[in-house]
């Protein structure tokens, strides 16, 4: 990557020059580089998220915040990760930076930077933002820390869409509705549904062994599931046309349909399920959501959750799982006791 182009991406950002960013950067540039690096800067070794973070947090200006915003969003759209990390090995990657309460002594929050992305540095602010002793004069600090947050976990990158005849979906839904051909039984909780066996095996690498193995289910081409029916059918109309007319209900089985996609690795669904179980986030199901979230390490998910934790605090509590209590840092991870073992 040219020196100069580097300089002037820090230039942009720095300058909260969003125009300069689009007319500079018009055509296509990977804004996921290893670590960005312009030298003689305070912000060397921080990826361009990580910038545009830091110039959010040391700043008062609403009108700097609002451009600061843009460009976050941007450069998401663009193709940059909020979950690249600045790499520790980086030579002179910053450690820490601080932040001040004006007219407060001892107020400064010090947040890492080396071996941390965008969403890990403001994670860490907000939180100890919230610990601290002076948390009430912080508390407009929060919400506008929020709203970068949600910028960043809602905002999705530009994808090329590929326009389709919908006769094409048609001949899928015949294709799928056409159990004559239908040589595979997958067998859930309440009921069971049929498919062609060949077509869900190329899209999931764990049926595909099942059926090309000595397993049972090679020669009964029957697989059994812990999800329920409607589970099973929303799963494969997923797979078939990639859309369903089910109106989408997370406990009944939206969450069921995400688990067997992740047992069976049909990532391309498991991505696609993340989206609509963010949107569907309750106080009621927040508990499950999260748990599924942090245990697959969905980051879209985790992300989604951890601001709808920060936006709505009754979810915080005791009763949490466990798992989701120390991903949230309400525990400390639980130690795992060594046996103890005697020599002679």
């Amino acid at each position: 990557m040219e020196d100069q182009r580097v300089h002037t991406l820090f230039d942009a950002i720095t300058h909260s020059d969003l125009a300069w960013l689009k007319t500079t950067f018009a055509e296509s540039f990977d804004f996921d580089f290893n670590c960005f690096n312009p030298a003689n800067n305070p912000l060397l070794g921080c990826t361009a998220l990580q910038c545009v973070v830091a110039c959010f947090l040391g700043t008062d200006n609403e009108e700097v915040e609002k451009e600061a915003l843009k460009i976050a969003s941007w450069l998401v759209k663009r193709g940059a990760d909020p979950n690249l990390r600045c790499r520790r090995e980086f030579p002179q990657a910053r450690d820490w930076m601080s932040i001040f309460l004006e007219k407060q002594d001892h107020s400064d929050i010090r947040y890492a930077v080396a071996g941390h992305s965008a969403y890990s540095m403001l994670a860490q602010v907000q939180r100890d933002m919230r610990t601290s002793k002076y948390a009430e004069n912080w508390a407009p600090y929060l919400r506008k820390l929020q709203n970068l947050m949600s910028t960043l976990a809602l905002t999705k990158p530009e994808t090329t869409t590929v326009s389709m005849n919908p006769l094409v979906l048609d001949v899928w839904e015949k294709f799928s509705a056409d159990k004559q051909w239908h040589d595979l039984v997958v067998q859930g909780i309440d009921g069971e549904v049929t498919a062609h066996a060949a077509f869900v095996a190329c899209v999931s690498p764990v049926v595909a062994s099942m059926l090309a193995s000595n397993m049972k289910e090679a020669s009964s081409k029957r697989i059994e599931v812990d999800v329920s029916k409607k589970a099973l059918s929303f799963l494969l109309e997923l797979l078939y046309t990639g859309c369903s007319s089910k109106a989408f209900c997370t406990r009944s089985f939206g969450l069921q349909t995400l688990d067997l996609a992740h047992r069976w690795q049909i990532d391309h669904v498991v991505e696609m399920l993340q989206n609509p179980l963010a949107q569907h986030l309750s106080v009621e199901n927040f508990p499950e959501v999260a748990e599924s979230a942090v245990l697959k390490d969905l980051q879209k998910l985790k992300m989604a959750c951890r601001n709808f934790a920060f936006e709505h605090p009754e979810v915080m509590s005791d009763d949490l799982p466990q798992a989701v209590q120390e991903w949230l840092q309400l525990r400390k991870p639980a130690r795992v006791n060594k046996k103890q073992r005697i020599f002679y």
